[in-house]
């Protein structure tokens, strides 16, 4: 096979085929062949690759172009004009240069850090023609050193001097956050928003005073690094029920804060202490007790109504008196339940609008008296033909169920007699001994079981 050598002058730009002094060396079981370029000038730089080609002429794959020269390594341009600069906006850092000589160069790295001693990085490789880079820094107010290294012909130039620059800007107000929400959570309100804009700090949250129509900062730097953010309110001073209202700021690495965003509105995810009713009282009536409490309506705006509890003063849990709230409009009750000799406690709570309930107020206690039980009078008490007949009034209690008559002997027990129907008003008493003394009396049973006392006894002695 034989082969061409092309050669490039790397400041000219175009590979030229060119004759070459053949050779070649073995070492071993391998064959190395050799080209000498006896051409070259002197200082210049050139690159080269070969191309082989078969006996009949055509042409293989070319090799990897490889440089060489007549430059010696000493070779340093001198760097001039080099400088930094903030251009004020988006971050960005312009670095400005130039060169007498560049006829030699290949390339120029940029080198930055934020500290002149220590901590540079490459950030950049350029063509040796370029003379400007702008450089977008992560953040402002901060200090950026700088140096170039230039890449020769056969090495890289020792570090240029090194410069510095910041970025700075007090131009127009970052853009303020969007997507903002406000939802009701546990202990508070949760405010969330997104935020996509480069260079954020962080995010202040506020919450409308209504009292001095203006907000107030309610949280310190949230700072930035997602996309969602959130914070939860959960202010002590925070009430339930009530409505608060939130806006977001954002600030920049530049301190600038700002305008705010739009507004979102929830109630927190805590209990309302409502106020128990006060001077909770009773009055007597004639069908049962009149339960009076403060009207409540002033001091709760959202006071939905009242509910009544009862029991009896030896239980331990109280029963709601009806289902249904009572109207707030209506701060009494008539409780027409009540059954004698019971003891009762009362309790009235409040009711909001939003199914809150206050504590039970401090109870008040009645016992309802025993009913009296009166019998009927025994109008009389005379001898008939076949016993002695007594007779009494007509009973008007509506509970009777039913009269006793009771029958007593001088030194002997009260015996009962009979037990007769309620509305039965005499009884013929026939089992009597003829001149014997006699006592009787009365009493009525009511349906409950109860029994009034005995009626005032008349007494009769048997004469015949």
């Amino acid at each position: 096979c034989t082969f061409t050598t092309e050669q490039k002058n790397t400041w000219n730009g175009d590979f030229t085929k060119i004759n070459v002094v053949k050779g070649y060396n073995t070492s071993g079981d391998t064959v190395f062949l050799m080209a000498i370029d006896t051409t070259p000038k002197n200082p210049a730089w050139y690159e080269y690759y070969i191309e082989p080609y078969d006996i009949f002429g055509n042409a293989g794959p070319t090799s990897d172009a490889i440089g060489a020269g007549t430059i010696g390594s000493g070779y340093n341009p001198v760097l001039e004009y080099f400088k930094a600069r903030s251009l004020e906006t988006d971050h960005k850092v312009k670095l400005s240069w130039d060169f007498k000589d560049k006829k030699y160069l290949r390339g120029i790295d940029v080198y930055r850090s934020v500290s002149f001693d220590s901590g540079y990085l490459r950030i950049t490789s350029l063509p040796y023609t370029d003379t400007t880079f702008t450089d977008v820094v992560p953040i402002a107010n901060q200090d950026y050193w700088y140096y170039l290294q230039i890449n020769g012909p056969t090495n890289q130039s020792l570090p240029s001097a090194k410069v510095a620059a910041m970025f700075t800007h007090n131009g127009a107000k970052p853009v303020a956050p969007s997507e903002v929400g406000a939802e009701s959570t546990k202990g508070g309100v949760k405010v969330f928003w997104t935020y996509n804009e480069p260079y954020a700090k962080g995010f202040y949250v506020y919450r409308y005073v209504y009292e001095t129509a203006e907000y107030r900062q309610i949280s310190g730097l949230i700072p930035a690094g997602n996309e969602l953010y959130s914070f939860i309110d959960s202010t002590g001073s925070l009430q339930g029920n009530d409505i608060y209202r939130y806006a977001v700021k954002e600030v920049d690495d530049l301190d600038q804060v700002s305008d705010f965003s739009e507004s979102a509105s929830a109630t927190p995810g805590i209990k309302a202490a409502i106020q128990s009713p006060m001077n909770l009282r009773i009055n007597l009536v004639d069908n049962g007790v009149y339960l009076v409490w403060d009207d409540m309506q002033e001091i709760l705006p959202s006071l939905l109504g009242y509910k009544v509890y009862r029991k009896l003063v030896t239980e331990k849990k109280y029963t709601q008196l009806q289902n249904d709230t009572i109207q707030p409009t209506k701060n009494y009750y008539n409780d027409t339940t009540l059954q004698p000799g019971k003891s009762y406690s009362y309790a009235v709570s409040a009711i909001d609008f939003y199914g809150n309930e206050s504590v039970k107020s401090i109870p008040v206690s009645y016992t309802q008296q025993e009913e009296s039980i009166i019998p009927p009078v025994i109008e009389k008490a005379v001898n008939a033909s076949d016993g002695i007949m007594i007779s009494w009034g007509q009973n008007t209690n509506n509970n009777v169920e039913s009269i006793k008559l009771f029958r007593t002997m001088p030194g002997k027990s009260t015996q009962v007699i009979a037990t007769l129907q309620k509305d039965v008003e005499q009884y013929l008493d026939k089992t009597v001994t003829k001149g014997q003394l006699y006592i009787y009396e009365i009493s009525i049973v009511t349906s409950d079981n109860g029994e009034s006392e005995k009626s005032r006894g008349v007494s009769i002695r048997r004469n015949q």
